[in-house]
């Protein structure tokens, strides 16, 4: 549905008067479908997921920890690098 100009009038919609315990008629709903006037609503997301994933686990602190998690896993220090995994499971986590 195209939006109106700044300086246009649009008028209010109209509200039909319906019972709510039998609905709209098919062919009330034939019409406001075809006016586009439905439930339908189609989110936009400004990023997609991989850019999301990207910005929250290649962070600077991330990074830090993953660098002191290789020095120490390279020193043979493993037990002492056991910290990385749990950084890891976060990083997955979110």
């Amino acid at each position: 549905m195209d939006a109106a100009p700044p300086d246009a009038v649009v008028p209010a919609p109209v509200r039909a008067e319906v019972d709510p315990d039998v609905g709209l008629v098919a062919a009330d709903v034939a019409e406001r479908v075809a006016d586009g006037r439905t439930n339908a609503f189609a989110a936009d997301t400004s990023r997609s997921v991989a850019n999301i994933i990207r910005a929250n686990v290649f962070t600077l602190f991330n990074g830090i920890i993953f660098a002191c998690f290789f020095v120490l896993f390279v020193l043979g220090r493993w037990q002492d690098a056991l910290f990385g995994l749990a950084a890891f499971a976060n990083s997955i986590i979110g």
